[in-house]
This record gives structure tokens, sequence and C-alpha cells, in this order.
């Protein structure tokens, strides 16, 4: 599917959103394992019986969660200009993906929550 729409599309079109896909992919990876951790601590303590440790372990896995959603949408917007230019040096591409960073904000905000 990704293919088919791709093909549609121009090359700086296709360049900026491979971007930021990149961009969004980096900053998924902490809350991932963040999760798979949590989940693993939150089991662990519900099947020793131990259900406060288990709720304190969930909060602050969330707690975790929502902090590093707001500090890598932070940092994606104060580094703007230098993440974009780790990826491309096209003006083209660049403007482009100026363009989307607020939508890019947006989907790194709650992919990582």
């Amino acid at each position: 599917m990704f293919t088919l729409i791709a093909s549609y599309m121009s090359v700086d079109d296709l360049a900026a959103q491979t971007v930021l896909r990149n961009i969004g992919l980096i900053t998924f990876m902490i809350p991932v394992g963040i999760a798979i951790s949590g989940i693993i601590l939150v089991g662990n303590n519900i099947g020793s019986k131990n259900i406060e440790a288990a709720i304190t372990y969930a909060k602050y896995c969330t707690l975790t969660g929502f902090i590093w959603a707001f500090a890598s949408v932070l940092v994606i917007n104060l580094a703007q200009t230098p993440i974009i230019g780790v990826f491309s040096s096209s003006p083209t591409v660049n403007d482009k993906i100026q363009q989307a960073f607020a939508v890019i904000s947006i989907f790194v905000f709650f992919d990582c929550v």
C-alpha cells in the first residue's frame, strides 16, 4: 500500500515523508522500552500478589511516558533546524519538513504516551 501511495509522490515529498517518519520512529523507541519493562514489573508484582507495588510501577511508567512525550516534543521543536539538517541538506525538502512539523509533534506526543 505504501509503495502505491509513494508512486504518486514527488521525490521531495517522499524525502520529507521519510525524514518525518524517521523522527517519529526515533522518539518512539524509548517509550516502547519503558512500556515493556513496566509490563514486566507490573506482571511480576501481580504474580507475587504484591498489588501495591504493581500499582506504583504502573503509575511511574505512565508518568515516565508522559514526561518523555513532553520532552520529545520540546526537543524536536526547539532543535528543529539542526534535527532536519541531520537528515537533509535540500532546501526544498527542509521546507516541506518544516511545514509538517506541527503534525509530527502531535504524532510524537501521542505515540509516546
